[in-house]
């Protein structure tokens, strides 16, 4: 096994890791800023990695290094911040990763080539090949909708109105709530108009105390 090859299994694990907790913050916090709350959590992680294996670093540091590393880290700022994106207007994971993070790979192994003089054998052009097929699958819609199944494998019960509402408007709570509101105020209107048919006129109720009416009816009797 070459030396690469546990560092970056680890590395891969770690990503899975880090797009997991994306996917869960999404939503929860504004694009610009939980891409912020990313990258400087991963800035402190990394000085206090260097603060610590200071020693470990071998690597003569150029300007052209600095400069390509800059520019990195200006393009994952971008990628982090359209993951938010994505994932906030309700993209499944397997697709938003596949597409942002397997076609990332996909068009780096396709360039590589063309820029670093990498050699392009029969084996990576299939692996591009089978990354560009897996994109295609995972992000295409399906056709038929699959039921939300339970813990148990049956049929899971329709969402509640808010989270169902929250579902259709892409995450946005504040639209969301509106249409809810709207909901609980039409409800209580028809819940009114039903109580007030229930309820007898006036005129029902002058008629039932009328003792002439009672008189008349004892006569027809």
């Amino acid at each position: 096994m070459p030396a690469w090859t546990l560092p970056a299994i680890v590395a891969a694990c770690f990503f899975g890791l880090h797009y997991l907790a994306l996917r869960a913050s999404s939503g929860r916090i504004g694009d610009a800023l939980g891409a912020l709350c990313l990258e400087g959590t991963a800035a402190l992680g990394i000085l206090a990695w260097l603060v610590v294996r200071r020693e470990a670093e071998a690597t003569p540091t150029s300007t052209p290094g600095v400069v390509w590393a800059c520019l990195a880290g200006l393009c994952i700022s971008v990628a982090t911040t359209l993951l938010f994106t994505a994932l906030r207007l309700g993209g499944p994971v397997a697709a938003t990763g596949t597409l942002a993070l397997g076609g990332g790979v996909v068009l780096s192994a396709a360039l590589a080539p063309l820029i670093f003089g990498e050699g392009f054998t029969v084996r990576r052009a299939l692996g591009v090949a089978l990354g560009v097929i897996a994109m295609l699958l995972l992000a295409t819609p399906s056709d038929a909708k699959e039921a939300p199944q339970g813990a148990d494998g049956e049929e899971a019960s329709p969402m509640p109105n808010q989270n169902r509402h929250t579902a259709e408007y892409g995450h946005d709570p504040k639209r969301a709530v509106g249409v809810r509101q709207r909901e609980i105020q039409h409800a209580e209107v028809e819940r009114e108009r039903e109580r007030q048919r229930a309820e007898p006129t006036i005129d029902e109720l002058v008629e039932e105390n009328d003792p002439r009416s009672s008189a008349e009816e004892s006569e027809e009797l």
